[in-house]
């Protein structure tokens, strides 16, 4: 261990202990950014084990924004201190999924961007979803999670770019090596489908019937596609197979994180209203996915929600083209070449957007 570290673990001590829970407006919080964090970073070994803890610190920085926000006590002073170290976070995980992807390493690549992206996403939905809490609040803070909840959305549109691209590339081969990870995903798959409805059976009582019954739906979501992707791999088509169980576990850690901040900050947010089977209020019947984009400027949930299966008018084969309607900003659906559906036509609840 570098003799840095040992000496500021011993100027440390007992502040450090006490710094883990440290928020923005502690007077710890310094020590907790800048030795407590700064160690552990150190301390960890690997390329992928540090952008993965780069990805933790991010999500520290959001969860610690959203407690103030929920208590009214997001300034703006404090807002910029919390996205000033998001972003540089968010910049190393990025830098990081980029050298994966520069050495040909696409598949870690690919997956480190999906968490990152799903991480960010869920964030920035319940950041917006406090500021419009809090927006009839004249003693709260004012669009400071909105503020941060864009930077969050931004980091996020840069992770789904690097991922659509690995993805890419991983479907345009079928080596050993795009097996080997499609297999391993599958395996990573089931896992976070358990763990996801652990948590559920596990914290029940901190939900309400609604939002359980949302995260339920969601669980369903990521069990179909991990079927698809189980499909695709016997198939052989392994890079398919690769993004669909990628899709598969971005639902259901999706519904996850959404839980696990409602429920650790006591928010009072209803999930049903801001998961995506809620807001896209849409369903594919038939074999195969319709990917495409969903646009709208709904101030509470126009957020990018990735990958997710949407319904459009008319039915048919192959490349499918439908319309779900319009509202104040307007949606589209267009298909992707991957599907053999038929759509079910239905009314949107309200704008997102769906980015692939």
């Amino acid at each position: 261990m570098p003799v840095a570290i040992i000496i500021a673990l011993l100027i440390a001590g007992g502040a450090g202990i006490a710094a883990e829970t440290a928020l923005p407006t502690d007077t710890l919080y310094p020590v907790k950014i800048n030795i407590n964090e700064k160690l552990s970073t150190a301390l960890t070994l690997g390329a992928k084990a540090r952008a993965e803890h780069e990805i933790e610190l991010a999500e520290n920085r959001l969860e610690e924004a959203e407690g103030l926000a929920a208590k009214g006590e997001l300034t703006s002073e404090t807002r910029a201190v919390i996205e000033e170290n998001f972003k540089e976070h968010a910049l190393r995980v990025q830098e990081r999924i980029e050298k994966f992807a520069e050495r040909g390493e696409t598949g870690t690549a690919a997956q480190l961007a999906s968490k990152f992206e799903t991480s960010l996403l869920a964030h920035a939905t319940i950041l917006s979803n406090l500021n419009t809490q809090l927006e009839g609040n004249t003693e709260a803070s004012g669009n400071e999670e909105l503020t941060l909840g864009k930077s969050a959305q931004a980091a996020a549109n840069v992770a789904i770019q690097a991922r659509i691209s690995a993805e890419g590339q991983m479907r345009a081969t079928s080596t050993p090596n795009v097996k080997a990870a499609a297999e391993g995903k599958l395996r990573a798959a089931r896992n976070t489908i358990d763990e996801v409805k652990n948590f559920i059976a596990r914290n029940r009582n901190r939900f309400t019937v609604t939002s359980s019954a949302a995260a339920e739906v969601e669980i369903a979501r990521a069990e179909a596609e991990l079927k698809r992707g189980e499909t695709r791999l016997t198939a052989g088509a392994y890079g398919e197979a690769f993004a669909a169980l990628q899709e598969s576990t971005r639902i259901a850690t999706r519904a996850h994180v959404l839980l696990h901040v409602v429920s650790s900050q006591g928010l009072s947010i209803d999930l049903s209203r801001i998961l995506p089977s809620a807001n896209v209020g849409a369903a594919v019947i038939g074999n195969g996915s319709v990917q495409g984009e969903v646009q709208g400027n709904n101030p509470q949930n126009g957020m990018v929600i990735p990958n997710d299966t949407i319904q459009g008018s008319g039915s048919g084969s192959g490349n499918v083209n439908g319309q779900t309607g319009s509202s104040a900003g307007g949606a589209n659906a267009e298909a992707g070449a991957d599907t053999n559906v038929e759509v079910k036509p239905v009314t949107p609840k309200i704008n997102v957007q769906v980015g692939y």
